[in-house]
């Protein structure tokens, strides 16, 4: 894979790791844009049952590099010479994806969080289904501190996860706060000293169940807030109607019947 990130698929969990351990995984361009092709290359996967994304190192990820800013400020790279500006199909450029192609991935995804999440670092992992964070890791949306705000997708995730005022407050102040503190917001699922090695249990647990059922159960739950209830639960029957019976529902149901694991074949909802 490329340097700037680590990918391995072990019995269809992949495991990605962002890799600048000596910039404590600060994003660069080379970075920004190997996580987007590694997402892609993983929507696409149709055997893929989980997702655990991580950092190499001291911290999940520091941020931007301050290389860019510096490029940027004297003329080395604009947005027309880094493509930044190329939108995908729902109208997000090359920093929006690196957030939000996570939630585009039909399988879950879990962000296990040490360290440092500032800024863009942090905004990736929003970007996922399931946040495991340390209760000491230092957190924060930096952003107004640069005189700027949160982009990389942030608000779009921000908005699902924690309350209108408490985003406000982190928005507009930038400051610090511990993996304890993101917990009690809402923008942490679970606590953990060691994430990465709970990231992957929970993977695990994941992989073990209906792919079928996983890939449809997180289709329609990043729908639901976009649709009204009558739409929401015509959704829900749709997908119930169409697992009902289908291979891998009877072959959960066998199992739990017999006692024994399941025996899934690959999903046949790639969405």
């Amino acid at each position: 894979m490329m340097e700037t990130i680590s990918l391995e698929i072990v019995e269809n969990i992949a495991d990605i790791r962002l890799n600048r351990p000596k910039k404590r995984n600060a994003i660069n361009l080379e970075l920004m844009l190997s996580l987007i092709t590694a997402a892609k290359q993983l929507k696409a996967n149709k055997q893929l049952r989980a997702i655990v994304l991580s950092g190499n190192g001291e911290a999940f990820c520091a941020g931007m590099d301050f290389g860019i800013f510096t490029d940027m400020l004297s003329g080395k790279i604009t947005a027309d010479s880094t493509g930044f500006e190329d939108l995908s199909e729902q109208g997000a450029n090359k920093g929006q994806q690196m957030g939000w192609l996570w939630q585009e991935i039909p399988v879950p995804v879990i962000a296990a969080v040490h360290g440092a999440a500032l800024g863009a670092g942090l905004n990736i992992a929003l970007g996922a289904d399931i946040r495991i964070v340390t209760p000491d890791a230092k957190l924060g949306l930096l952003e107004i501190t640069w005189g700027f705000l949160p982009d990389t997708s942030a608000t779009q995730s921000l908005q699902r996860l924690a309350n209108l005022d408490r985003i406000k407050e982190l928005i507009f102040t930038g400051r610090l706060f511990s993996g304890q503190e993101a917990y009690e917001y809402g923008l942490a699922t679970e606590l953990a000293d060691s994430p990465h090695e709970r990231a992957l249990e929970m993977a695990t647990t994941i992989a073990g169940q209906n792919p079928d059922a996983i890939r449809r159960a997180k289709d329609m739950l990043n729908k639901l807030s976009f649709l009204s209830v009558e739409e929401g639960l015509a959704l829900e029957a749709e997908h119930c109607r169409s697992l009902l019976g289908s291979p891998n529902q009877l072959e959960a149901a066998a199992a739990r019947f017999e006692k024994r694991a399941p025996r899934f074949s690959d999903p046949q909802y790639l969405s």
